[in-house]
């Protein structure tokens, strides 16, 4: 009897444990709705500032232990050396990824066809265009001449597209996206601010400002207020011209800029020149006997 009592408490307390046990270990479709991909957002000319962006985005994803990573691809192409970093970025990437030119109206051009070319897996939109060398190609007539591997209305039907889709090359493997979620990344606050940096227009206006920081701080000494301005737009100007690709069509220069920097640069020479002329005062001359 009372080894019955025994035994009976001992089920009483399982029964009650079992529902603090199950809501404790995650189900297997629980943690399969837990895995995240990361879409990772390229639009716009590409600079160095994306190209650093796309670096720290997949680095991240591999971190995080993402089975691949999709990169929305939408530009008019930029600067080369960029476009070159990208394209070894993701070639590099530990983890295959999938460029999706996306959304529809896109267009990649020039430099950015080689983005695609790059891709462990590529994929357009309906209604966008690959365009390379000059000859523009639509998603149906990429697929068709191999420049791409499937086409895809949206991110939801690129994961059907991609369930059981077979890698090759040295990311070779089977992706499987069942309880697949996407992590949708657009390019966060400090990239965007390298970003602006790096714009050749700015990067000239920022030297002009601290041109005539440095003027003004020369030509009224102990104001302070415009040699400190002066200073720091000519470090971020400096920085900005680290980044220069003078050889690229996206590092075109407004003129009206360049005359605007001359202009102040060679105003700043002759305020200075008089101040200095005025702070050592008239050249004595020797009286003649």
């Amino acid at each position: 009897m009372g080894t019955m009592n025994l035994r009976g408490a001992a089920v009483a307390a399982a029964a009650a444990l079992l529902p603090v046990i199950a809501a404790a270990l995650p189900s297997p479709a629980a943690a399969q709705a837990e895995q995240k991909v990361p879409s990772i957002e390229l639009r716009g000319e590409l600079s160095p500032a994306q190209a650093d962006w796309i670096g720290h985005a997949l680095g991240d994803a591999a971190d995080a232990g993402a089975p691949f990573a999709i990169v929305r691809l939408d530009t008019p192409g930029g600067v080369d050396s960029a476009a070159e970093e990208i394209v070894d970025q993701i070639r590099s990437a530990p983890i295959p990824v999938v460029v999706y030119v996306y959304p529809g109206g896109a267009e990649v051009k020039d430099q950015g066809a080689s983005i695609v070319d790059a891709a462990d897996v590529a994929a357009m939109a309906p209604g966008t265009t690959l365009e390379s060398e000059g000859n523009g190609l639509g998603e149906n007539a990429a697929l068709k001449q191999g420049r791409i591997d499937m086409i895809a209305s949206d991110q939801e039907k690129l994961l059907e597209e991609l369930d059981g889709y077979e890698v090759s090359g040295p990311k070779s493997k089977q992706l499987s996206t069942a309880g697949t979620e996407i992590d949708d990344q657009g390019m966060t606050i400090p990239f965007q601010l390298l970003e602006v940096l790096v714009d050749p227009n700015v990067v000239l206006l920022l030297l002009l400002i601290g041109i005539l920081g440095l003027a003004l701080e020369a030509f009224a000494p102990g104001t302070i207020i415009p040699g400190a301005v002066g200073v720091v737009s000519l470090v971020l100007g400096l920085i900005g011209l680290l980044f220069f690709d003078a050889g690229s069509e996206a590092s075109e220069i407004s003129p009206a800029l360049v005359i605007g920097v001359g202009a102040t640069f060679g105003l700043a020479t002759v305020l200075a020149g008089r101040e200095l002329r005025a702070r050592r005062g008239p050249v004595p001359t020797r009286d003649r006997v």
